[in-house]
């Protein structure tokens, strides 16, 4: 598991960090920088951020059981893995209305331009991303494909806060109509058929308790704390008890 730490940069308690689940011993991988990214190998973490007090920000890779440390891109933000640790794809802020997506190998060579005015990303799989992106009248969901000759299409319109299942295609996401919160819902990257799970809720993630997407869990926030709910939507949501 690697985390960025929220204490104020070169400080003691922000960087990079690296635990070893379960019950691991934490250490601090880097004093500076954030938004890190496991490599599928374990062996390095990309981040978004610093290399010292004096540097400029930019993309990073950082090593896991070594120190050794460079950067690959001088600017950009949110840098992420692709599943087989091959690319590193990443925002590069260009003052209009949404970043840049952008691809490179793990090296940060063949770095190169996907898709304009989007606000996150992640890989679906080692040949689709699912991104939002700033749409006519709200945020959209899209998926770029074919990384080659880069074709972007929209998943649901009116959607944000999504995360995607590891091991199957299903996007789970915040549904919004006239820029209010209508309940969580899932989908597939082909888009349509979108199931409505929950009444409320923001930020959800996957639990990856069984192979199939279908029977699998969805954790997110709503005003009860921390919820739980399934991905079929037809059992019960139960509090976990905690706020978040």
């Amino acid at each position: 598991l690697v985390f960025g730490g929220a204490g104020e940069s070169g400080t003691s308690t922000s960087g990079i960090w690296h635990v070893t689940c379960p019950g691991g011993a934490v250490s601090q991988l880097w004093q500076f920088g954030g938004d890190p990214d496991p490599a599928p190998s374990g062996e390095a973490v990309c981040f978004a951020g610093l290399s010292s007090a004096g540097d400029e920000s930019g993309i990073w890779v950082v090593g896991v059981t070594s120190p050794q440390i460079y950067r690959l891109q001088e600017e950009g933000i949110h840098p992420r893995y692709s599943p087989t640790g091959y690319f590193i794809s990443y925002l590069l802020p260009t003052g209009s209305e949404g970043p840049e997506l952008r691809i490179m190998t793990s090296e940060g060579a063949s770095d190169q331009v996907l898709a304009d005015d989007i606000l996150s990303h992640e890989w679906m799989d080692n040949e689709i991303l699912i991104c939002e992106a700033v749409g006519l009248f709200a945020v959209d969901i899209v998926k770029v494909v074919d990384l080659l000759s880069p074709q972007v299409s929209t998943v649901v319109e009116g959607g944000s806060q999504f995360a995607v299942f590891e091991l199957g295609d299903l996007i789970v996401f915040q549904r919004e109509e006239n820029a209010r919160n209508i309940g969580l819902c899932v989908t597939t990257s082909a888009g349509g058929g979108n199931k409505k799970i929950t009444q409320s809720g923001a930020y959800p993630q996957f639990l990856t308790i069984n192979a199939s997407p279908e029977a699998s869990h969805i954790v997110f926030e709503d005003d009860g704390g921390i919820m739980i709910a399934s991905a079929e939507g037809a059992t019960s949501i139960n509090s976990l008890g905690m706020n978040p």
